[in-house]
């Protein structure tokens, strides 16, 4: 895997997205103190964030194909869209880690 930046602040990224992975890194650091890397690549593909501590790619678009690709990885992405949210970007991050945690015990 190649890893580029720890901190989602490249010039090429709308303002919107570039705020919310920014969001999203912040919250993880702060809370949960984990890294949330930009420019990691997994296979062919290349989530917006990744978290190496829990092997979890953060995605921000709905892809099924490339989920499913995850999930064939045995990885469980986590897919942020926040127009779908009905909580709040933390309140997600904070959900999915914990069924992270579970689903990667087996515990589900």
């Amino acid at each position: 895997m190649g890893i580029k930046s720890t901190k989602p602040s490249a010039p090429d990224l709308e303002p919107e997205l570039k705020n919310l992975l920014i969001v999203i890194s912040d919250h993880l650091k702060k809370k949960h103190n984990l890294h949330a890397l930009r420019g990691t690549f997994i296979q062919n593909m290349a989530p917006a964030l990744y978290i190496p501590e829990l092997d979890i790619p953060i995605e921000v678009t709905k892809d099924k194909a490339r989920d499913a690709a995850y999930m064939k990885l045995k990885m469980l992405p986590m897919v942020i869209i926040p127009s779908n949210l009905i909580v709040d970007v933390q309140m997600y991050i904070d959900s999915h880690i914990e069924f992270h945690k579970k689903w990667a015990n087996q515990s589900i």
